[in-house]
C-alpha cells in the first residue's frame, strides 16, 4: 500500500510505500525505510472512505493520513478501524459504562456509528466527530417516526439525539432499550426499599424517582416524603466518618442526596451439563439369534405351535404355514424367552422403560439485586452529597472513606449540571486534578475533547484532604 501523511492545509508532509496493521487498539504505519507511524485509534477524529482501496483519516493533531492501494483489504481495514477506534474513545474518554454492552451498527445525526446499550447508559461513537453518551437516568422522551426506522431520543439537558439506519434491528434496539431503561429504574427501587424497609410503598416508589442512578436530589425534597429521610439514608449510606462530615456540611449549606451503582449486578446464565452421576445405560443393540431357516424353522416345534393358536384361534388349530413363511421372509428372528414358543417373529422391539434424561442444571441470565450494597469489602453502589452555598459547591462521597472534599464555584443551576458531569463521568473525579492537563496525564484527551469535563475543570477550584483539621480547612476556604 501506499501513505500520505498531509497538513491541515492538504500539503504533503511525508508518503511512501509502506504496510499497515491495527494492534492493541493502535494503527500502526511501517515505511519501507523511515521510523514508522504509530496512531492510537482514539485520536482518529474519522474515517472516510474516499474511494475504491483508500481511506483518508482526520488525526486530532491537525494532519490527515491517506491510505491507498488497499486493494481486497480495503474492506477489513476500514472495519477493523472503525471497531477499534470506538473501543479506544470509550476507554481513552472515559466513557466506560457498567456492564457488558449489546454492540448495534447504525448512524447518529446522519453519520455512520457504533451504539452500545450497557447496563446504565447509552453510547455512541460516530465515525466522524466525538462520542455521545446518554446515562439512562437523564434519558428523556423516546420518539420514533411514522416509519419506525429513526428514533429521536431526548436528554434532559436539552439535546436531542436522532438514530437511525439499524435496519432490521431497529425494533430489537428499541426494545433493548426500553428494558434497559426499566431495569434501571427496577434496581433503583430495589436499592430503596433494601435501605427503608420501614418506608410505604408509595413513599418508597417516591423516593425510588428522586434517587434514580447518579441524580442528587435536594434534602428539602426528599424530607417532604418523610421528615426523616433524609438522616436516615445518611445514617444507612454513609461510614462513621463520613456521617460526621455530613453534620458539619450541614450547618454549612444546603445539602444534597445520590446513589450511584458502579458494578454490573446482572448475573449470566451458566449451566452444569449432564449429570454424570445418573448415566443413561445403553441400548442392547447386539445382532439376536435367528430361527432355523427354510421349513426346518416353520417346523420348530414351539413356533408352529403357538403360531396355530395366535392365528386360528385355538390351542388345537392346524398352522398357517403361508403366514408363517410370510414372517419368516419379512426378517423374524428368534429370541429367547419372548412369546411364540421362545421365539420372535420380529425385530428386537422389547419393550423398555422410557428414558429419563438427565440434563444437569441451568439457569438462565438473571439479575442478582441482593448483591446492590452501600457498605461491605466491596460495595457496588455510591452514596455521595452536595453541599451547596452561595459561592461554592462541595461534592463528598460518604459510602467509602478514602476521597477527598472537592469544592467547585457555584453559579445558577451549578449542581444539577456538575451531577451530570460527574454522572456522565462515573464520579472518577481524578480526571479533574489541576495535572490532568499534562503530557502525562492519561486524562489529558478526555480534558481536551469533552465539554462536560471542561466544564468541571473551569468550575473546580481545590480539594480537602481528611485529616484531623478538615472541618477547619473547609470553614476557612469557603469564607
Amino acid at each position: 500500500m501506499r501513505y500520505r501523511l498531509m497538513g491541515a492545509d492538504e500539503e504533503l508532509l511525508e508518503d511512501g510505500e509502506a504496510t499497515a496493521v491495527v494492534r492493541d487498539h493502535t494503527l500502526v504505519v511501517s515505511p519501507r525505510a523511515g521510523q514508522p507511524l504509530q496512531v492510537r485509534c482514539a485520536d482518529i477524529l474519522g474515517v472516510t472512505d474516499v474511494a475504491a482501496g483508500a481511506l483518508l483519516l482526520q488525526l486530532a493533531e491537525g494532519p490527515m493520513l491517506l491510505l491507498e492501494g488497499l486493494g481486497r483489504l480495503h474492506g477489513q481495514v476500514l472495519a477493523d478501524l472503525v471497531q477499534a477506534r470506538a473501543e479506544d474513545l470509550i476507554q481513552t474518554l472515559l466513557l466506560m459504562g457498567v456492564g457488558r454492552p449489546e454492540r448495534f451498527a447504525g448512524a447518529l445525526d446522519g453519520v455512520d456509528a457504533a451504539l452500545y446499550l450497557y447496563d446504565d447508559a447509552l453510547i455512541a461513537v460516530p465515525d466522524l466527530g466525538d462520542p455521545e453518551q446518554v446515562p439512562y437516568s437523564f434519558l428523556g422522551e423516546i420518539a420514533a417516526e411514522g416509519s419506525g426506522y429513526h428514533l429521536e431520543i431526548a436528554t434532559l439537558d436539552g439535546r436531542r439525539l436522532v438514530i437511525a439506519r439499524l435496519g432490521r434491528r431497529t425494533g430489537e434496539f428499541r426494545e433493548l432499550l426500553r428494558v434497559r431503561v426499566s431495569a434501571a429504574r427496577a434496581r433503583s427501587g430495589h436499592l430503596v426499599s433494601a435501605l427503608l424497609p420501614g418506608l410505604g410503598s408509595l413513599a418508597a416508589r417516591r423516593v425510588a424517582g428522586y434517587l434514580a442512578d447518579g441524580v442528587a436530589t435536594p434534602r428539602a425534597q426528599l424530607d417532604g416524603v418523610d421528615p426523616t429521610m433524609f438522616t436516615s439514608l445518611v445514617a444507612v449510606c454513609s461510614t462513621p466518618r463520613q456521617a460526621r462530615c455530613v453534620d458539619v456540611l450541614a450547618t454549612i449549606g444546603t445539602l444534597w442526596f445520590g446513589l450511584h451503582q458502579s458494578v454490573s449486578v446482572e448475573r449470566e446464565g451458566w449451566s452444569t451439563g449432564r449429570d454424570d452421576a445418573h448415566p443413561i445405560g445403553p441400548r442392547n443393540h447386539a445382532v439376536p439369534t435367528p430361527a432355523p431357516g427354510g421349513l426346518a424353522g416353520v417346523a420348530h416345534g414351539g413356533l408352529v405351535d403357538t403360531m396355530g393358536s395366535a392365528m386360528s384361534g385355538g390351542l388345537d388349530a392346524e398352522p398357517d404355514v403361508d403366514a408363517v413363511l410370510a414372517y419368516r421372509l419379512l426378517g423374524g428372528y428368534g429370541r429367547e424367552g419372548a412369546g411364540f414358543g421362545g421365539q420372535s417373529l420380529g425385530h428386537d422391539h422389547q419393550l423398555r422403560p422410557r428414558a429419563q434424561p438427565n440434563q444437569g442444571r441451568a439457569r438462565a441470565p438473571w439479575t442478582d439485586l441482593a448483591a446492590l450494597t452501600v457498605s461491605g469489602d466491596a460495595p457496588t453502589v455510591l452514596a455521595f452529597t452536595f453541599c451547596e452555598t452561595a459561592r461554592h459547591v462541595l461534592f463528598e462521597v460518604l459510602s467509602e472513606d478514602g476521597h477527598a472534599t472537592y469544592v467547585y464555584r457555584a453559579y445558577p443551576g451549578c449542581v444539577p449540571a456538575l451531577n451530570q458531569a460527574l454522572a456522565l463521568l462515573g464520579f472518577r473525579v481524578a480526571a479533574i486534578y489541576s495535572d490532568a492537563a499534562t503530557a502525562a496525564s492519561p486524562y489529558r484527551q478526555a480534558v481536551e475533547r469533552l465539554p462536560y469535563l471542561r466544564v468541571l475543570r473551569e468550575a473546580f477550584l481545590g480539594r480537602i484532604i481528611h485529616t484531623d483539621g478538615w472541618e477547619q480547612q473547609v470553614r476557612a476556604f469557603i469564607r
